[in-house]
């Protein structure tokens, strides 16, 4: 009775959990220890590179995409660039250094998130550096 009280809560909760699409992607590429987080509206992952060049690489990348850049900062712990679609989209970039090589990005779109937007917009990023420059997101 155990086994099927367990089987039928995790199968609810499996059910609740992909009922809310869009609140919650994890993909990951198999055998390579790539992952990305789509969560709550925020795009999440993370680069073997410092914050000031994961900055740099995203300002080139949205400028490449005919963004408006509105601020563009970046130190050696964090960074962060602000810009504007076409049609007045706000899209924020937030970078922070984990330590030991590795910056964590989180990318947000307009206040609810546009998860292809966001995804467009770090495939372009993460072409910018190595294949072997991103690690497990969380």
């Amino acid at each position: 009775m155990r086994i099927v009280s367990r089987t039928l809560c995790l199968s609810m909760t499996v059910a609740a959990l992909g009922g809310a699409s869009g609140c919650l992607v994890v993909a990951a590429a198999a055998g390579t220890g790539i992952s990305v987080v789509y969560f709550k509206g925020e795009f999440r992952a993370r680069l073997a590179a410092s914050p000031q060049a994961v900055t740099s690489a995203a300002a080139a990348v949205l400028r490449d995409m005919k963004m408006y850049i509105l601020s563009e900062e970046s130190t050696q712990i964090d960074g962060r660039i602000i810009a504007r679609t076409a049609t007045d989209k706000k899209i924020t970039l937030t970078i922070k250094s984990e330590g030991g090589g590795i910056s964590k990005l989180a990318i947000r779109v307009g206040i609810l998130g546009d998860e292809y937007l966001s995804r467009a917009i770090y495939d372009k990023i993460l072409k910018s550096f190595p294949s072997e420059s991103t690690s497990d997101a969380s």
